[in-house]
């Protein structure tokens, strides 16, 4: 068994340690090649050539065009030698580095990297991956040494994209099980040699370091600001990780990102994503313990929402039910969830109550009632999760339990609620019942720390009217109120986007809903006779047309789910979508249809009620 470790001559990290390069890299030569892109050398070429003016260096920029490919390396070493540069320094991402460390590697001159973004662990690393013109990897060139120096300068890297920041965690998130893999398996390693544990341990510090502060550094980045654990974080990525890798080995993860490599569609991802994916895919295939792989594969809370349960307590029971059928469900990147197909029939049998719910427009007792508010609640933390909205109703009448706009109707035999996994990853429904109150999360891998909030364009009003029907079986005199009135409502309901950092990215038509109104029904007894005679005419003191909100039994010391604001933040203005919101019977399958307006429940099935 032979032991090797492989590592930069130096690594140095800091805020402000551009301005230190000509100091750090005075030794290695005279004149410098400056590989990078027309762009990093804009915001950063100043400050580069200063730095080595000061130690008498020469500099000479070339531009990187993009792709890490044979051409291109084999130009940029003409260059080199036509211009007489000693030292050649790789300055921006993964591929503008590689390009640079294969231009030394055969030139066999001192090599300089400047990372500009922690999306990957290639900057220690004695290894360059070129591509071909399609973007499809070629060849990995092994360097007989690692770079001379890295030079990473954190001020840089907090104000790059958060994107990026994100791959590099994915990256970086595979070197301790990779490495564990290869120790286990006795594989050699990138060092060519066994995995020593020097190796094997800083592989663990760097997913220790990842787990304790990435979230913390990642946030850090949105506001753009070093902090310390923005700096331990960035070295796990590129320091702990690259060495890691190289001295740990590669296993699985990274063959994934290679097998992703092939695919066209797969190009616009970046290698730390594809590794990220990997990852997950060979924690399953090592059959991993259930908490490793969930603490790896769904890190992120996507979405979520809360509403609060009111009612008897067989539709509290419904709902809790209900929920419980849904919590743990995992959905695979493209999956359709279908809330009748994962819940199942709601039977006496298998534990449903008869609660109150709506059928035909009337409000009774059926086996199952209150599970729509499960569905509803799923359906925002979808919306709030950014996810696929495949086909959804809205509710006959206005619903008491959350913002209106927000729910989703079912019925077995009927109206169903899906949504597809769109993102690239792996997500998981979870729901917790408790005091009460009934929470969804969508847990995943947030990449781009997009969120949603939605928000909703009040369209019209449509109030109940007071009717009496004779009711000959009252007591004379008498009235009794029949049916709950309900003021009708419609509403177009929008989804906002935002980035990282809080600044809106689109704000796109979702749904319109077009809740009924339903008229309050008093029933009368037969007049009283006075004692002249004369008939007496009950009065009615109701004002018919005084809009009557829909409610729910309710603990009134336990607070209603805070609504979404009518219009977007940052004074965003909604404007009108074309299609001004119309819904067809056609479009049922739909993002966003309209339910009742287009699907009456006079033809459902009588055993399952609207809820």
């Amino acid at each position: 068994m032979t032991y090797a470790i492989k590592a930069p001559a130096r690594y140095a990290q800091g805020a402000g340690e551009l301005a230190n390069l000509g100091r750090s890299a005075k030794k290695l030569g005279n004149k410098f090649l400056v590989i990078c892109t027309d762009n990093s050398r804009g915001r950063f070429g100043a400050q580069v050539e200063a730095s080595l003016a000061e130690q008498e260096k020469e500099v000479v920029f070339t531009t990187f065009h993009g792709e890490a490919t044979k051409d291109e390396v084999f130009a940029k070493m003409d260059e080199c030698r036509a211009q007489g540069c000693d030292v050649v320094v790789g300055m921006g991402g993964g591929k503008a580095l590689d390009t640079a460390k294969a231009v030394a590697e055969n030139l066999g001159l001192p090599c300089v990297i400047i990372p500009t973004v922690a999306s990957n662990d290639a900057p220690c690393s004695g290894v360059a991956v070129l591509y071909n013109d399609a973007g499809v990897v070629i060849k990995a060139v092994l360097m007989r040494r690692n770079p001379d120096l890295v030079l990473v300068d954190t001020g840089i890297i907090a104000n790059a994209p958060r994107r990026l920041f994100a791959a590099g965690l994915g990256d970086a998130l595979s070197t301790w099980f990779e490495a564990r893999a290869c120790k286990n398996s006795g594989a050699r390693t990138m060092a060519r040699g066994n995995v020593s544990n020097t190796g094997l341990m800083m592989a663990r510090l760097c997913y220790d370091l990842l787990m304790e502060k990435g979230r913390d550094a990642l946030a850090a980045v949105e506001r753009h600001e070093v902090t310390p654990a923005l700096e331990d974080v960035v070295e796990a990525t590129i320091y702990l990780s690259g060495l890691g890798f190289e001295n740990g080995g590669l296993a699985a993860a990274h063959a994934v990102n290679d097998g992703f490599a092939q695919e066209p569609q797969a190009h616009g991802m970046y290698h730390g994503e594809k590794v990220a994916f990997g990852t997950l895919v060979q924690l399953v295939l090592e059959k991993a313990p259930q908490e490793e792989l969930e603490q790896v594969l769904f890190r992120d809370v996507l979405g979520e929402a809360r509403t609060h349960v009111g009612g008897t307590s067989a539709r509290r029971s419904n709902v809790k039910l209900s929920a419980a059928s849904i919590n743990e469900y995992v959905m695979n990147s493209g999956d359709v969830f279908s809330y009748n197909d994962v819940v199942g029939q709601r039977t006496a049998a298998r534990g449903y109550q008869a609660a109150p719910a709506y059928v035909q427009g009337e409000t009774v007792d059926e086996i199952g009632g209150g599970i729509c508010q499960t569905s509803s609640t799923l359906y925002l933390a979808c919306l709030r999760s950014n996810l696929e909205i495949t086909e959804r109703y809205a509710h006959r009448y206005v619903p008491a339990y959350i913002t209106a706009g927000m729910d989703a109707t079912v019925s077995w035999g009927g109206p169903d609620y899906k949504f597809t996994n769109n993102s690239l990853y792996p997500i998981k429904i979870v729901t917790i019942y408790e005091n009460n109150y009934l929470t969804v999360r969508i847990l995943g891998t947030n990449v781009d720390g997009t969120s949603v909030k939605m928000t909703n364009e009040h369209l019209s009003t449509t109030p109940y009217e007071t009717v009496y029907e004779d009711d000959p079986t009252l007591a004379p005199g008498t009235e009794k109120v029949k049916t709950t009135p309900y003021t009708g409502y419609k509403y177009r309901t929008y989804r906002n986007v935002y980035d990282a950092n809080g600044k809106l990215i689109s704000s796109a038509y979702e749904a319109t809903s077009d809740y009924k109104s339903r008229n309050k029904v008093i029933l009368r007894g037969p007049a009283v006779e006075p004692a002249d005679g004369g008939a007496q005419i009950p009065t009615d003191t109701t004002d018919p047309t005084s809009p009557v909100e829909p409610t729910e039994p309710q603990d009134p010391d336990v607070p209603a789910e805070p609504t979404e604001p009518t219009t977007p933040d940052d004074g965003w203005t909604i404007q009108t979508p074309e299609q001004d919101g119309q819904q067809t019977a056609e479009g049922q399958t739909g993002t966003g249809t309209t339910g009742e307006s287009e699907l009456s429940t006079d033809v459902l099935p009588q055993d399952e009620p609207f809820v």
